[in-house]
């Protein structure tokens, strides 16, 4: 599924493989690919960022690959991704432009989709007012929502791959420690952690406070999270 083009210069005659017809819905008899008619499938905000980088692949300073929208012959557009070289043969002084297309609209969208979802999760978790920590299979934070700083007055950014313990008593972090051995091995999805009076947490102040807890046990693509709502 990855089409081939070829430009020679200094005429700018255009060559497509087969594939590359394809990806646009073209066939030999159809299409008579030139460059001003290539540049005419391409999405009008497009044009600009395909002739600069057609420009870089000439000077030869391409990018690895660039990302543009192309017109399909159902008049849709399909994302594409196009990669691009200068080759110049010294014997015959033959230069041209040789590169690929792909069609990657399915991974665009499926990569978009998965952006937003990721942000709507973000906002939902930051918009809790219980504070809400997740830790991998190995106990180090992933998840620290804006009410966990808060509550603990310290920043996401300086939890993030920490360990939990710096948030609980000294005193009870062997007691935490069991009861998370405990969970894990119980096969239990859900549990409470203790009544509010029966548990204690640790700001980074050094203050310590009474909290209520419960904490999920997460399993996705083998991996294993644990959430803790406090």
């Amino acid at each position: 599924h990855i089409g081939s083009w070829a430009v020679e210069l200094p005429s700018f005659e255009m060559f497509w493989s087969d594939e590359a017809y394809r990806l646009h819905g073209l066939t030999r008899e159809t299409f008579t690919p030139t460059y001003d008619a290539a540049l005419g499938l391409i999405h009008p905000d497009d044009v600009a960022g395909v002739e600069t980088w057609m420009r870089q692949v000439l000077s030869e300073q391409a990018p690895e690959d660039h990302v543009f929208r192309a017109r399909h012959v159902d008049g849709s557009y399909r994302v594409l991704k196009g990669r691009g070289v200068f080759i110049s043969d010294d014997g015959t002084g033959r230069e041209r432009l040789i590169g690929s297309i792909q069609d990657v609209t399915e991974r665009t969208r499926v990569e978009t989709s998965w952006r937003e979802l990721t942000g709507r999760m973000a906002a939902i978790i930051d918009a809790s007012m219980d504070a809400i920590i997740t830790l991998d299979q190995n106990e180090r934070i992933v998840v620290f929502s804006a009410a966990a700083e808060r509550l603990f007055k310290v920043s996401a950014e300086t939890a993030m791959g920490q360990t939990i313990d710096q948030f609980i008593p000294a005193r009870v972090r062997d007691g935490h420690r069991a009861h998370m051995s405990g969970f894990k091995q119980s096969g239990a999805t859900v549990r409470a952690m203790g009544q509010f009076s029966r548990l204690s947490a640790l700001r980074a102040d050094g203050t310590e406070f009474p909290i209520e807890a419960s904490i999920a046990h997460l399993s996705t693509g083998g991996s294993h999270l644990f959430s803790v709502t406090i």
